[in-house]
């Protein structure tokens, strides 16, 4: 009977009053998780963009008038750190991806949080790129692969690189065997030592037959 009344009161609950409302606020903490999770992420992104509209405008500033190549190490160190910035967005942004497709769990983001919000908040510092690494890549628990090239190959920083050599990838002998010139070196280098090994062995074989010839001692003539 009690099992009843429960139930008789849960359906003639309005939607729209206290109770109503109530109940619909009541959340899977799992998703409630996931979507802090998101929100995260939008919010480091927002971050990483409004340094790089920043950035953006010193380059643009630092670029005109006559001080334009006074300041021209500035600017490159700005325009690299614009590149770095787009490489962690890009990252951010696949990860949202992969958290919506269920192939992440906000467990697993919860990992790299300190090191993302330590890289956006230490970044703007003087001396921040004196203890910063190229080669390390605070995404790299998560295994995300190597992002695809998105029209400037520079963008991605030395990270990937490193990601390459550790899993086996494609070193700098197959990174030559795609330029033309670099190749055609290899061929000529490589012809020149074929090249080199048959006259050695031209020279060792003349030399072998002629230690084989018998030697033909003539006979002497004795006077009488």
């Amino acid at each position: 009977m009690e099992q009843f009344k429960v139930c008789e009161k849960e359906t003639k609950t309005k939607t729209y009053s206290k109770e109503g409302l109530a109940r619909e606020t009541k959340v899977d903490p799992h998703e409630a998780a996931r979507q802090a999770t998101r929100d995260w992420l939008s919010e480091k992104v927002d971050a990483l963009s409004t340094q790089i509209d920043a950035h953006e405008a010193d380059v643009e500033r630092l670029s005109s008038g006559k001080g334009a190549k006074r300041h021209r190490a500035e600017v490159e160190q700005l325009e690299a750190s614009i590149k770095r910035h787009r490489w962690h967005i890009a990252r951010l942004e696949q990860i949202a991806r992969l958290l919506d497709n269920d192939a992440l769990q906000h467990e697993q983001i919860d990992e790299i949080k300190e090191d993302v919000e330590y890289y956006i908040d230490a970044n703007q510092e003087p001396d921040f790129m004196d203890a910063y690494d190229e080669t390390m890549d605070i995404f790299e628990s998560l295994e995300l692969g190597e992002l695809a090239p998105a029209g400037d190959d520079d963008a991605a920083p030395a990270a990937d690189a490193g990601r390459r050599k550790k899993k086996g990838g494609r070193g700098d002998d197959d990174d030559d065997d795609d330029d033309p010139k670099a190749r055609k070196k290899k061929d000529k280098q490589a012809a020149k030592e074929a090249k080199e090994a048959e006259k050695k062995a031209a020279k060792a074989a003349k030399a072998k037959a002629t230690a084989t010839v018998p030697l033909t001692i003539g006979r002497a003539t004795v006077p009488k």
